[in-house]
């Protein structure tokens, strides 16, 4: 991998903004469906030129959640960091319009104070334990989007404002897990 990327041109550097949308449906307190909130962080990545018109888009984005429990009983932050090994594919040179698709990996960290915190059950009530310290899990992902550039003609580092958006599904091996992201960035590209 090093090798191919020695050889291949560097043609740009982004920095982003970003919004984040997991599609997970939970309960809230009453029982009902919610979704999780919209959460926002920042990306950075790279394109190398590997071929005309296609170009290896690695990504790192870190995302502040907007979610601090689940419930009103839970105390906990939760961050999550992205790592997209994308490639470009650009299908529409005057406009400057790339089909982006690759893997990827979701890691969420969640932190608490611990200890224990008791919930109704039905009749009864049940002991639950929250989070205590730090603690990550990881999930792979298949990402499919859409990026465009504005301003600069090609991809020459010559700067251009653009953005991205893109679907990643985690965990896509395992169906009854699975479950789609949203990312949507707009950012300089340098």
């Amino acid at each position: 991998m090093s090798v191919i990327l020695m050889a291949s041109k560097a043609v740009a550097f982004d920095l982003s903004a970003l919004a984040y949308q997991p599609n997970v449906i939970s309960q809230d307190e009453n029982g009902d469906e919610e979704k999780d909130p919209l959460s926002y962080g920042l990306t950075v990545g790279h394109q190398w030129n590997w071929a005309p018109g296609i170009f290896f888009a690695p990504r790192f984005s870190y995302v502040k959640n907007s979610e601090k429990s689940r419930d009103s009983y839970s105390d906990y932050d939760l961050t999550t960091m992205i790592v997209a090994l994308d490639i470009l594919y650009r299908i529409h040179s005057v406009h400057l319009l790339f089909l982006r698709f690759g893997i990827g990996n979701l890691i969420k960290e969640i932190k608490g104070p611990g200890g224990t915190v008791t919930i109704p059950n039905g009749s009864s009530t049940t002991t639950a334990y929250r989070p205590s310290g730090s603690s990550k899990s990881k999930s792979g992902t298949l990402n499919l989007g859409l990026d465009w550039r504005m301003g600069s003609s090609e991809m020459d580092g010559g700067g251009s404002w653009g953005g991205s958006l893109t679907f990643m599904r985690v965990q896509p091996i395992d169906y009854r897990k699975a479950y789609t992201v949203y990312l949507l960035n707009l950012g300089y590209y340098f």
